[in-house]
């Protein structure tokens, strides 16, 4: 479908989602790591190596997006980003109607946004959201087969270690391993897409990608929404200056998964009394409940978080990207009225992508929120990467790059 087409499809959805509204109910905030289903018991799969599909389950439903044809739950192995063990991931993979091209399908990596650190709110388990239903919608029309992971710890035994670039990143390339294995008419050629949380996990895949899975042909990566976590942007955070619910959740979920996973933050060094209370009712909900809940307690960052956390420098080592060097072409669509993740964070990072010498392109959609930057990229950013790989010529895109 051309691009044209593309956007009659986005205007038409954004409609439809910008009617939506969340639910009143919040869930139950039981246990963030527990057995959803059966399905999800990894005591039922033998031990393999890393990139191999387990199960494979074809899906209907709360899975279905209106132009994809086949929709298959998948388990497979993938290697952890903490500890370097194999384990367990799930995820989905959508398949265009009709034939596969002569050499199969191209593929688009699509990383989703922060939905939780609860197994529930596993992507695989909820289905996608309205935002991922959009762009994978659009990349159907554009002729790619989509793959896209939940993230280790999502929906699979084991902490979801929020915003840890390793994990995000063999969870996405094991994936695409898997799926280029798995006789479903895929061709070994790639791009990646990413929003939120997913934008940072497409950049960490484009930069672990060569090391770690130099046979993956990865052309190009596109990143919306981005964070971006150094001493100065959590001094931002930690400032009056900002405090939306989206970004009280976010750093909820950061700080409750690093002191899990051992990064030296005893939780009086990391919330306030009321911080604990609001992380021990509410730390497992998913986002959209928790965020809710956040805008109802009228929770400030500062009345939930103790300044201590942002200054702890095994935390920031635990997550910061490796140096932004890599020869796959980027592209970062920034929000000019983002709150969710702050624009100055984002041109923050930018800004230290250039410094590094990062094949970049980027552009401000200035009027833009969080989630209205990512829909009004998705043009730009099937035109950016069709043309990593050639596939759209005549196309012409425009953005600014670190030359200007």
């Amino acid at each position: 479908m051309n691009i044209n087409m593309i956007r009659i499809l986005n205007v038409a959805t954004l409609f439809v989602f910008s009617s939506l509204t969340a639910s009143a109910i919040a869930v139950s905030p039981d246990s963030g790591d527990r057995l959803l289903s059966e399905d999800y018991s990894a005591s039922d799969f033998p031990t393999q190596a890393a990139g191999k599909i387990l199960k494979k389950t074809r899906v209907e439903g709360k899975y279905a997006i209106t132009n994809a044809d086949e929709v298959y739950k998948v388990f497979y192995t993938a290697t952890d980003g903490v500890n370097s063990k194999v384990r367990i991931n799930s995820g989905i993979i959508f398949l265009p109607a009709g034939n596969p091209p002569k050499n199969g399908w191209p593929v688009v990596s699509w990383q989703h946004g922060t939905t939780g650190i609860a197994d529930r709110c596993a992507p695989s388990w909820t289905g996608p959201d309205q935002p991922s239903k959009v762009v994978i919608s659009s990349w159907i029309a554009a002729g790619y087969a989509v793959v896209a992971a939940d993230y280790q710890g999502l929906g699979m035994p084991g902490i979801h270690p929020y915003l840890e670039p390793k994990s995000l990143a063999y969870s996405v390339l094991d994936l695409l391993k898997a799926s280029l294995a798995a006789e479903l008419g895929l061709q070994n050629t790639i791009v990646l897409h990413g929003w939120s949380e997913g934008g940072a996990a497409t950049i960490a895949t484009a930069l672990y990608a060569q090391k770690y899975a130099p046979a993956l042909h990865i052309t190009g990566a596109s990143s919306s929404g981005a964070p971006y976590i150094t001493p100065k942007t959590l001094r931002f955070l930690a400032s009056d200056k900002t405090g939306s619910a989206e970004v009280v959740s976010y750093v909820t979920y950061l700080l409750n998964s690093a002191s899990q996973l051992g990064a030296d933050l005893p939780e009086d060094d990391v919330f306030s009394a009321k911080g604990k209370q609001f992380v021990r009712t509410y730390g497992n909900y998913c986002v959209d409940d928790l965020v809710r809940e956040a805008t109802i307690n009228k929770s400030e960052l500062n009345e939930i978080v103790n300044r201590k956390a942002f200054g702890n420098q095994l935390l920031l080592e635990k997550i910061a990207y490796p140096p932004f060097k890599t020869e796959i072409p980027l592209f970062l669509s920034i929000g000019g009225s983002d709150t969710d993740v702050p624009t100055n964070m984002q041109l923050a990072l930018q800004q230290k992508m250039c410094a590094d010498g990062a094949n970049l392109s980027y552009k401000v959609y200035s009027a833009a929120d969080h989630t209205a930057t990512l829909l009004a990229s998705v043009e730009d950013t099937i035109v950016f990467l069709s043309g990593t790989q050639e596939k759209n010529e005549d196309s012409t895109f425009t953005a600014l790059s670190c030359k200007n």
